[in-house]
């Protein structure tokens, strides 16, 4: 009855008592019991209240009038639903007690409802019982649905703080719903939706269609392929195409296939699967390749973007691109058959080869970084038997510690470059244009040259030490596009360590101060075919004599013979001189022995 006073549960100063149409009744007292009490702040509308009874109907196993829920008997804890009448009374956003809610239907009137309920099993542990894929742990607890008319479809939702921590690279909350109502989810049609949308503490998802006798449970997973098939195509994978945060596997006999650029959190390719690349990228967002069956590069690129660490994987890619920021470190030796690019700032991504194992890369293309290579003790080996470009974009100075030249690869450098450990020249020349290429860190950290071929254009840079390098000849591979023209050098007693530096200069050098006479040798004229720099940094210094040889390929512009003389001159505006004692030549390598002051510029001279 209508009563516009104080409403009360349990003793008041009257008693308690029902009444009929009046305020006060005629021993209408209660004695029963009461089992459970709700209070709304607000009048509730008849599809509310069909569905409150229908929820303590199930729960108290109490028979109701407006019955549209057909599973009390197994399925009777915390029911609830949402639903319609013809007058326009509606309950369409429904939660009650438990974690799932249900809202947004697409119908919901004229005794449209949909009820559903759960038999109390566990929700705070994950198990892999009952599970239609190996890439799937789910909770115990399953739901079951009845639908009066049709609801249409429903935006499901579930509190995920009521669940267990996820397990590592389960990362996708899911429904699955068992269509066949057995609640066996391993046969019959078993529908999987990723509740991919976040809303506060539900993951969520839209267009949900329930019908009468479905039984659903929740559960994690990871997204897997079901069939060979395109990336971008959702009927290849089991929860649709993958987010770009998300960990996914590729299974045996599955070949998936590239055929527009992508993302990926990180990926498993399991023994017998398969990814092609196409001419594609995939951007790899937060973890790596797992590859334990093939990974074809085709001509397509990887690239790693994460914000923070991030593990290169051990692959032979076409090309691959490093970005985003913090330190990105190999974790295996890999093999890059095109180019390579490391894009970010100096200061916030690197590139580490790995302080403990020092791995190896392979390059065949170009060298292109903004970021830092962290070389340790590692080696980069340029063998693409092309011309490669090793490109700085801000024109700052990169280390390396092993690196190597293969057959038939030449090199363009436009920046300066420290070689920390061995420089290996086996193939062809390293242009370096305006730069400095040194080789050595310091007198103690001086470096090896292993020189089989090949010329350096440019200037090239040595450390030295005494005790390595006194009486030894010290050999700079330099030259021009087209001849190896070598200087080497050989100091009777360093006594203190610093840097060399020789270039060889494709111009003429000009005849100032010839001609000289030595040994009754007329010298007029200086070869026309260039001439070598040298100079000495960093403290280094000599006492005694030095000998110098240097090699004359392609000098033909007067005859080279036993009487060919080195000259030698402080700077190109100065005359040349004939320092030290002449030597016959060998061939092409024109020889003087027995220097006491130091050389900034060698050329040959004409008898």
């Amino acid at each position: 009855f209508n009563h516009g006073g104080n409403i009360g549960l349990g003793a008041m100063d009257n008693g308690s008592y029902f009444a009929s149409g009046g305020a006060s009744g005629n021993g209408y007292y209660f004695t029963g019991k009461i089992m459970e009490f709700l209070s709304f702040n607000k009048t509730i509308n008849e599809a509310q209240k069909i569905l409150i009874e229908n929820y303590l109907g199930a729960k108290y196993s109490i028979g109701i009038n407006n019955d549209h829920y057909n599973f009390d008997g197994t399925h009777n804890y915390e029911v609830f639903g949402i639903g319609g009448e013809s007058n326009g009374n509606t309950h369409i956003i429904s939660q009650g007690s438990g974690i799932v809610l249900f809202d947004n239907p697409s119908s919901a009137d004229d005794g449209d409802y949909l009820i559903t309920g759960h038999e109390n099993g566990n929700i705070s542990t994950w198990t892999t019982t009952n599970v239609p894929f190996d890439s799937i742990q789910r909770v115990s607890r399953e739901w079951k649905v009845s639908e009066t008319g049709n609801i249409g479809t429903i935006r499901f939702s579930v509190d995920t703080t009521r669940f267990a921590l996820q397990p590592s690279n389960y990362e996708t909350y899911i429904l699955m719903v068992d269509t066949d109502g057995d609640g066996d989810f391993t046969t019959g049609t078993v529908n999987i939706y990723k509740l991919d949308q976040r809303f506060g503490n539900f993951a969520r998802t839209t267009n949900i269609n329930l019908n009468e006798g479905d039984v659903f449970t929740l559960g994690v997973g990871r997204n897997i392929s079901i069939k060979t098939g395109n990336w971008n195509d959702p009927a290849t994978w089991l929860f649709g195409v993958p987010a770009p945060d998300e960990t996914v596997a590729i299974l045996n006999t599955h070949v998936v296939t590239l055929t527009a650029n992508a993302s990926i959190g990180s990926l498993t390719i399991v023994s017998g699967g398969e990814l092609q690349l196409g001419s594609f990228t995939l951007d790899v967002t937060s973890g790596n390749i797992q590859n334990y069956g093939t990974f074809t590069s085709q001509t397509g690129t990887i690239e790693y973007s994460a914000t923070g660490p991030q593990c290169i994987s051990p692959l032979t890619y076409y090309n691959l691109i490093v970005s985003g920021t913090g330190t990105k470190t190999l974790c295996g030796n890999i093999v890059i058959n095109h180019d390579f690019e490391l894009l970010g700032a100096s200061a916030s991504l690197f590139l580490d080869v790995d302080a403990a194992q020092n791995y190896t890369i392979n390059i065949g293309g170009d060298w292109r970084t903004r970021g830092t290579f962290v070389p340790r003790l590692g080696k980069v080996i340029f063998d693409g038997g092309v011309t490669q470009l090793v490109l700085r974009d801000d024109g700052g100075t990169e280390e390396f510690y092993d690196f190597v030249i293969d057959p038939g690869t030449n090199l363009t450098v436009n920046h300066d470059l420290v070689i920390g450990d061995t420089l290996q020249m086996n193939g062809g020349n390293m242009d370096l244009g305006l730069t400095l290429t040194t080789l050595g860190k310091s007198s103690v950290q001086t470096g090896a040259l292993n020189h089989l071929s090949g010329a350096i254009i440019g200037k090239f840079r040595r450390w030295i030490n005494a005790a390595t390098f006194s009486g030894v000849d010290i050999l700079f591979p330099v030259g021009n596009a087209t001849f190896f023209r070598p200087l080497n050098v050989n100091f009777t007693n360093i006594t203190n360590g610093g840097t060399l530096t020789t270039e060889f200069v494709a111009s003429s050098p000009g005849d100032n101060g010839l001609p000289l006479l030595e040994s009754g040798l007329i010298i007029p004229n200086a070869f026309t075919e260039g001439y070598w720099t040298f100079s000495n940094e960093n403290s280094f210094a000599y006492s005694g004599i030095y000998d110098v040889d240097l090699t004359a390929n392609g000098f033909t512009s007067y005859i080279l013979d036993t009487n060919t003389r080195i000259l030698s001159r402080p700077n190109s505006s100065s005359s040349w001189i004939l320092e030290g004692t002449h030597q016959n030549a060998i061939g092409n390598v024109i020889q003087r022995n027995s220097l006491s002051s130091f050389i900034n510029e060698f050329g040959i001279g004409y008898y």
